[in-house]
């Protein structure tokens, strides 16, 4: 695991004997593990071994495929419209009006 060095001057005592400088402590536990990583990348992490897992473990079994097909065919459309959704619900007409209409021909003609 890794460790994050922070220096820190809590007393005389944990000065350096060279150079008189306070001497670093390291900190690790769970506050500092959050502070960096991100809950989505865990969530993404955990979705991906339960998905090989399965593929490994359960490939053979019918209700796998179809729970795999449903997901990844149906539930996948309606999650994207709702994130779709989101970003249209959240953009203002104002913001619109000043890139002009070079951007919708662009997206238009895809």
């Amino acid at each position: 695991s890794h460790a994050m060095t922070v220096a820190v001057t809590s007393s005389e005592n944990e000065k350096n004997e060279n150079n008189n400088c306070p001497r670093p402590t390291t900190i690790m536990g769970l506050n500092t593990f959050s502070k960096y990583v991100p809950p989505f990348l865990l969530a993404f992490l955990g979705v991906s071994a339960l998905r090989s897992g399965g593929d490994v473990f359960l490939a053979d079994m019918e209700l796998y495929k179809h729970a795999v097909d449903f997901v990844g065919n149906d539930v996948s459309k309606y999650c994207l419209g709702t994130a779709m959704a989101g970003v249209g619900l959240s953009t203002s007409a104002s913001a619109l009006k000043g890139v002009g209409w070079k951007p919708f021909l662009v997206g238009g003609s895809g």
